[in-house]
Order: structure tokens, then sequence, then C-alpha cells
């Protein structure tokens, strides 16, 4: 009976150590690193660091936005200095945040700011002092230097003493101003840290708030630095293309040419602010229509022929001769050197302007635009530059004397394959 409880204990003991386990939690900050935004929607992608020991472990997210598609998740990890890890599972869920927990946020953040500002006053009395300090040295060095009194005489000053005297004086000075030195730049941390501290403040307004928490179980044989990166898709947020057109009239011999500048114009109402993040905005559509509708019958009866006499009614008469023609020729004519010899010198002083890269993939086109951007959350538009384009145009100019006294002068002008260019 003692050997079968023998090697039942011994059993029961080599098993547990074979039962996995949660080593631990661990709950980093992300930072947004990077947005492809599209003509509606955009997808964010969040980067953190995480040192994870050697075993089975959860990273969790809790700092995303409610408004995300679950289904949209996506995690990717990568290691450091040879090593790896791997992401078992990825589970997410909604959070919701009472007033409570934001009154206990708020209690906490207002502690911070109240023993900073403790530390900012400790610091203003150790200026205080040090300044007392310094005018009791220099009162104490005029002292000795010249008489208090005008019945008191000049005494006599010894060579060894002075100079002993303006040593002690300048090192205790010194010392003095490197301490006040050191203590205002450590109140202007203070003051850094008191600001960003407001800021989190204002942005707990009172009320309820939802988060989506995001659960990463990874796999580690060996402790590691790790990065993770957590795409999701958003709804509100879009950018749309517009155009400046720049027309530069040739002279005698030279043809007019039209620039064409294309820009983009971002906005998103998330809940999130995207600072200083990599953007693309791409053409693609993830969330429209995946297949084409069907056409519905239709009887056409007459309307065939009704759409053929609107037709035959609304064919364009022969081209009459275009006397404007001629005011254009002579317009031409009129240019001279001095328009090329501004437009040469507007060139040499125009400053560089930053322009998106193209990438080609399939039916749609990324532009990735050349440096990192800041698009706050309140819908206010942001706007970039993506490239241009020059095309020698054809000018005209265009009158209808019976209707308008005006002439309008149009430029008409072919694109032929990519014509996008990156201006140095």
């Amino acid at each position: 009976m003692n050997t079968y409880r023998l090697g039942f204990s011994a059993l029961l003991l080599s098993s547990t150590f074979c039962v996995p386990v949660w080593a631990a939690e661990f709950t980093p900050q992300s930072k947004i690193d990077a947005v492809t935004v599209y003509l509606q929607g955009a997808d964010v992608v969040r980067s953190t660091t995480v040192d994870l020991p050697a075993g089975e472990h959860q990273v969790i997210l809790k700092d995303l936005p409610a408004n995300i598609d679950p289904q949209s998740i996506r995690v990717e990890g990568s290691g450091g200095d040879g090593k790896s890890f791997a992401i078992a599972s990825v589970d997410s869920r909604n959070l919701f945040i009472g007033s409570a927990d934001l009154d206990q946020r708020r209690k906490a953040l207002e502690k911070q700011i109240q023993t900073l500002q403790d530390e900012r006053m400790a610091l203003d009395t150790v200026i205080g002092d040090a300044n007392h300090q310094r005018a009791f040295l220099m009162g104490l060095a005029d002292k000795q230097l010249t008489p208090q009194t005008t019945t008191e005489t000049l005494k006599g000053i010894d060579v060894t003493q002075l100079a002993g005297l303006i040593d002690l004086v300048g090192q205790r000075l010194a010392g003095l101003a490197k301490d006040i030195q050191q203590a205002q730049l450590k109140q202007r941390e203070i003051d850094e840290k008191v600001s960003d501290l407001h800021n989190q403040l204002a942005q707990l307004a009172p009320g309820n708030e939802y988060r989506t928490e995001v659960v990463v179980n990874v796999e580690a044989d060996a402790a590691i630095s790790g990065q993770l990166k957590v795409s999701y898709r958003v709804n509100e947020a879009s950018w749309s293309p517009y155009y400046d057109a720049k027309l530069a009239i040739g002279t005698k011999g030279k043809a007019s040419t039209l620039e064409l500048v294309r820009r983009a114009e971002v906005l998103q109402s998330t809940s999130e602010s995207w600072d200083n993040v990599a953007l693309i905005l791409s053409t693609a559509r993830p969330s429209g229509s995946t297949a084409a509708p069907d056409i519905q019958e239709e009887e056409i009866r007459a309307l065939l022929e009704r759409q053929r006499a609107l037709g035959a009614l609304n064919e364009p008469a022969a081209s009459a001769p275009k006397p404007a023609e001629l005011a254009m020729d002579a317009m031409q004519e009129g240019a001279g050197a001095e328009l090329d010899d501004k437009r040469r010198k507007d060139e040499e002083f125009r400053a560089m302007q930053k322009q998106a890269v193209v990438q080609m993939a399939g039916f749609q086109a990324n532009y990735v635009i050349g440096t990192r951007v800041s698009i706050d959350n309140t819908g206010q538009s942001k706007k970039v530059r993506i490239g241009s384009a020059s095309h020698e145009a054809k000018l005209q100019a265009i009158t209808v004397p019976r209707l308008d006294p005006n002439a309008y002068l149009t430029a008409s002008f072919e694109i032929t394959g990519h014509t996008l260019r990156q201006r140095e």
C-alpha cells in the first residue's frame, strides 16, 4: 500500500512539470506607425516592443479604438539577434470603460500633476537659496575691498589674500550658477510633463467609453526582445484627389506647356489621432462590391426610335472658321524673351516640394507620401502633394459674340502612358 502511494505521488509530481503554464501577461503601450487610406476607410498599423522571457505568454494591447472591424485584425511579429517567437493565437474583445474607471484614471493623473508641481516648488526654493548665497558672497567680497564708513580708512590689501579671496568667491559663484542652471532645466522638464498630463486629462471627458482589447498568445524558446505589429481597419477615413493646372504660354518657336499638379485631401474622424505616421494613399476599394450587378430586363419599344430622333437633332454642325485663332497667333507673336527670363529666375528660386512615390499593383495604385505626416481626428483636412506632370498644350481662343463679348482661352493636351514625374 505504501509502495502504491509513493508511485502515485511520483507520477503526479512528474506530470505537473509537463502542464503548460502562462508565465506572464504583458501590457505594453503601442504607437500608430503607418496608415493606408482608401477612398473610403483606412488600414491602421500599430507597433510595440516587448521583452519576453522563455515560455508561453500573453501580450495584451488595450489602447485600440472600439470602432474597428474585428475580422480585419492582423498580427505580425519579429525578433532580434537571430531569435524568433511564435504567435499561437489572437483574441479580441470590446471593453466597456465606465465613468468610475475614468474617474480613477483622472485622479491618478491629477495626483501625478500635483507631485510634479510640488517638485517644481522645491526647485524654486533651491534657486532662491542659491541666489541669496550669490548676493552674500558678492557683498562679502565688496566689504573686504572697500571701507564701510566715512571714518574707516582703506586697509592695505595683501596680494596673496586677494588672490585666495577671488578664487574662493569665483569657485563658489560658479558652483551656485551650475546649481541654478540644473534646477531650471529640471523645471523645464517638469513643465513639459505637466503639459502632457494636462492634455491626457482633457481627453478623459466625462461619460462612458468603449475600447478594443487584443490578446496575442505567444511562445518563446528563449528570452527575446520582440516587436509586434497589429493592423486593423476603420471606416471613418477617406481621401480625394484634386488638381492644380498651370499654363505657360509659349513664345514664337516654343510650344505652350500645361503643368498638372496632383494633390490629395485626407480626412479622418476616428477616435485616435495619427501622429507622425507613414502615409499611403490607395485607389483600392476594399469595402466596395465584389461582383458586377445583374441587369434587369426592360422592354424597349419606341424608346429606340425616340433616341435616334434626338441623336439626329444633336449632331454637331460643320465646324465654321474660327476668327479668334488669328488673335491667338498675334498674342503668341507678342510674347518675347522677357517671359523666358522671368520663367528661368522663378525656377532658380523655387522651393523643392516633396512628392509621392507611385507603386502600381495590378488594378490599383498606391501613392507613398514622401514624408511622415500627422492627421488629427477632428475631421480637419490634411493636404499632401502626390506629383506633377507637364504636357504640351494646344491653345485656342473660343468666343461667341452673339452671347458673350469675351474670348475664352482653352488648352487641350494628350496624356499618353505614365507621365507622372518626380521633381528633384
